[in-house]
């Protein structure tokens, strides 16, 4: 299943808060993928990084993912997300169950998807500090349109971009800055989500 939404963690500094702010989210959180993206850190801390945040993500069925594959299979990830520079989509393809690419361009997501892709990410579709200018939704919709499910990634920080991302075509949401506390990080998910914890048993709706 294609996740609603990739929390990216920050590339340095303490992961604990991820932690508190999943153990604070009542209800469903398996549209959820984190991502473990610690390009500055040693093999050792890498890993022990990675580990810490397999356990807090397994305690809340939360997928968690790498990128790259000796990681995953070395703290029990559930996929990889590969950067655009990173190794082939065909040869992870038969070791991961669930595997998602960085992309940016139309013929990178054909290439991608047609390797065996689950998914791909797009950026920065909203103004993001230090990335180039953004995309826009227009160009968004016209590059994925027709193809896999494809993430927008940049800028979504709130339930408005979200909800306009998923206006125009997103699939799901990707994002770094856009979490900070469970309010923020259930903004993002889908509104489905949000009825979980309303629906009496046997999930029908209260009249």
């Amino acid at each position: 299943m294609t996740p609603a939404l990739v929390w990216i963690t920050p590339p340095s500094g303490p992961l604990d808060f991820i932690a508190d702010i999943l153990g604070e989210c009542e209800g469903d959180l398996s549209s959820l993928a984190v991502l473990h993206r610690r390009p500055d850190e040693n093999v050792r801390t890498r890993l022990r990084s990675a580990g810490l945040l397999r356990t807090h993500c397994a305690a809340r069925n939360v997928r968690l993912l790498t990128q790259d594959l000796e990681l995953a299979l070395c703290v029990g990830a559930d996929g990889v997300h590969l950067p655009e520079r990173g190794a082939p989509v065909s040869a992870l393809r038969p070791h991961v169950s669930l595997l998602g690419a960085s992309r940016h361009s139309r013929a990178g997501f054909e290439e991608a998807f047609e390797a065996g892709a689950d998914y791909c990410t797009l950026s920065p579709v909203f103004a993001s500090p230090g990335k180039q200018a953004p995309l826009g939704l227009t160009a968004f919709s016209a590059m994925t349109r027709g193809l896999g499910p494809v993430l927008a990634l940049g800028g979504v920080i709130n339930a408005a971009t979200a909800h306009a991302a998923r206006e125009h075509g997103a699939a799901g949401l990707a994002t770094i800055r856009g979490v900070c506390s469970s309010a923020t990080l259930l903004a993002l998910l889908p509104p489905s989500h949000h009825l979980l914890d309303t629906l009496p048993p046997g999930g029908e709706t209260v009249s």
